[in-house]
């Protein structure tokens, strides 16, 4: 469901939402309970943001979708986007991808654009609950509850302003060539699975939590009208796996 308008002739809205349910989940004994309560039905934002400009930058507050990638179907250099991974690939991107809540300022001359981001609560992947189809880690199936026992839930960091996400990003069209560079501090959107000691019968367990990192990178496309040639580089550091 989508509504957009205007307030005046210079600030614009949109707002977005989703429910989807699976009957797969209402019925099915296959799945651990926590798979079950997690995906049979899903109230979930889509984009929801104010448009306005001022002193010539144009500026969005609000979720929104800040897709930095060039490369249809890949997300190498889509860094800032949080994703819903339970069902892998399978949905369209637009659903794939989990709108930040952010602030966003853009500016354009001639054929060159700066954009600058700050996401003072980001969001991260949905990746589901030990047991599901397309969880990050390797389970048997059905689960047995010994070994559900053993994944906790995330450990997300706590909501303070060191803790935001911010980037800038610059472009411009160089002899036909869209050239883009671009750097990100941000904590993870994918968890990082850390093994740790307790006193269960495996004397394990294992607690995924998000490591700060950031990333630089650049994309190139270049349109040779019977084909378009795109390409995106990604640094990351202070990633764990």
């Amino acid at each position: 469901m989508v509504a957009q308008g205007a307030l005046t002739e210079n600030i614009k809205w949109k707002l977005g939402g989703r429910v989807d349910a699976d009957p797969v989940y209402f019925v099915s004994d296959f799945y651990p309970d926590a798979v079950k309560r997690d995906q049979r039905i899903d109230v979930f934002h889509r984009e929801n943001y104010l448009d306005f400009s001022a002193s010539g930058w144009d500026f969005r507050v609000g979720a929104q979708h800040i897709v930095w990638g060039e490369v249809v179907g890949l997300f190498f250099a889509d860094v800032v986007s949080a994703r819903d991974q339970r069902e892998f690939i399978l949905p369209s991107f637009d659903l794939i991808r989990i709108p930040q809540w952010a602030a966003r300022a853009e500016y354009f001359k001639d054929d060159s654009h700066l954009e600058l981001i700050w996401i003072p609560v980001p969001l991260f992947d949905k990746i589901g609950k030990p047991g599901s189809d397309f969880y990050p880690v390797p389970l048997p199936a059905p689960l047995p509850p010994a070994v559900e026992s053993l994944f906790l839930e995330p450990q997300r960091p706590s909501r303070k302003l060191s803790h935001s996400n911010y980037g800038v990003r610059a472009n411009t069209l160089v002899s036909g060539w869209d050239v883009a560079a671009f750097y990100y501090r941000s904590f993870s959107t994918q968890p990082t699975f850390y093994r740790q000691p307790a006193s269960t019968f495996s004397g394990f367990v294992v607690q995924p939590r998000y490591d700060r990192i950031w990333q630089a990178g650049a994309t190139l496309t270049k349109d040779f009208d019977t084909f378009v040639l795109r390409s995106e580089m990604v640094y990351t550091h202070g990633q764990n796996f």
